[in-house]
């Protein structure tokens, strides 16, 4: 009894999806009949589909994009050298201190960590910036963002990221795909 209900359930709900459609269909087609007038054919024209974008058909080579000079020296530096100092930001106003440097597990990529805010370490807020962000000039770290844009980043979480380890070794000898030297 159970497979005879199910299979009238199914046709009902196969016939209604059907007679739904062609009601809309119904519906949706204007009347022009009027009272003593003859009726007429109304023809509508399905409407062309929007033209597709344009798309590149050649593909570019890709470009090649080295250092510079100011990125190098701070790859130059050891990690002992930039935990502790200052960064300051475009205003002149002072966006944290680094509390540690440390690589991307996944993009091998080397971050520093800018702690901001809180009281003594308490209540800091922290966020992972590229290395390459950061500029060395007149003995100071600087970073070209504000305070509030870098706010808005997303904060560190620890898991995602390697401890930049031996702590006396040039940052460039680094990488997150060795294993740490014990």
């Amino acid at each position: 009894m159970k497979m005879e209900y199910r299979q009238f359930m199914l046709a009902t709900a196969v016939s209604a999806l059907f007679s739904t459609q062609v009601w809309a269909a119904e519906d949706a087609a204007p009347s022009l009949k009027a009272e003593g007038s003859q009726s007429e054919t109304v023809v509508v024209e399905e409407a062309s589909p929007a033209p597709m974008p344009a798309t590149k058909t050649q593909q570019s080579a890709p470009q090649t994009t080295f250092a510079t000079p100011e990125v190098l020296m701070m790859y130059n530096k050891s990690p002992q050298e930039l935990v502790d100092r200052e960064v300051i930001g475009v205003d002149g106003e002072v966006l944290g201190a680094i509390d540690e440097v440390v690589g991307g597990r996944v993009s091998g990529r080397v971050y520093a960590v800018i702690s901001r805010g809180g009281f003594l370490g308490i209540g800091a807020s922290k966020y992972a910036v590229e290395l390459d962000e950061l500029r060395m000039a007149d003995d100071q770290l600087q970073m070209a963002i504000t305070g509030a844009e870098l706010e808005m980043r997303r904060e560190y979480v620890a898991d995602r990221y390697v401890p930049v380890v031996p702590m006396d070794h040039p940052v460039s000898e680094f990488s997150a795909f060795e294993a740490a030297p014990q």
